[in-house]
């Protein structure tokens, strides 16, 4: 199947519709898509990261390779090794168009808001069969509908923020990260 009908196909099961398939001047590629709601906008990045972690080798060998250069072999050493990792190879910027990229492009060029950097740690996560998922700050807590979306691991039996937008420590709430770190997420 091609990229283009698998991202049609993964958008249609989460209510969303993907309205422009791009290629960039290296090869890669990108999706504009529109979600109806900002749940079924996380169940897309959920559904993506999904896709990025079965269907390009790229992502589990880069995963493993960060847990090995660490000799994390703890669930909870994995996941903040490949935390660090996403947070120190993703620089957090602003998308005038929301766009989604593969988690390898993210990776490659070093930037994306906080769904791209999400969206790779959670599919370098899954990669390696590590309990994560997407998580979005509920609106009593922004005070505005939902915007911003991290990964979260089941650690320790709960589920633990790890937020690769920003400098945040594995299982610190992002808007305590961005309190911490005078920021606004």
């Amino acid at each position: 199947m091609s990229e283009w009908a698998d991202i049609r196909q993964i958008a249609a099961r989460c209510g969303c519709e993907a309205v422009e398939l791009g290629e960039l001047h290296d090869g890669a590629w990108f999706a504009r898509v529109v979600c109806p709601t900002h749940g079924s906008r996380v169940q897309l990045l959920a559904n993506l990261a999904e896709h990025d972690a079965s269907t390009d080798p790229r992502v589990r060998r880069l995963a493993e390779e960060i847990v090995a250069t660490c000799g994390a072999v703890e669930v909870h050493e994995m996941a903040a090794a490949l935390l660090a990792y996403v947070q120190r190879r993703v620089r957090h910027t602003a998308e005038l168009v929301e766009t989604f990229s593969p988690t390898w492009r993210t990776l490659e060029i070093g930037i994306g808001d906080c769904d791209d950097s999400a969206r790779a740690l959670v599919a370098l996560a899954m990669s390696l069969g590590l309990p994560v998922a997407m998580q979005t700050l509920p609106e009593r807590q922004t005070g505005r509908d939902p915007y911003h979306v991290s990964a979260v691991f089941f650690l320790d039996g709960s589920w633990r923020w790890a937020d690769a937008s920003l400098a945040a420590q594995l299982g610190e709430h992002p808007m305590d990260a961005a309190k911490r770190l005078e920021r606004r997420t």
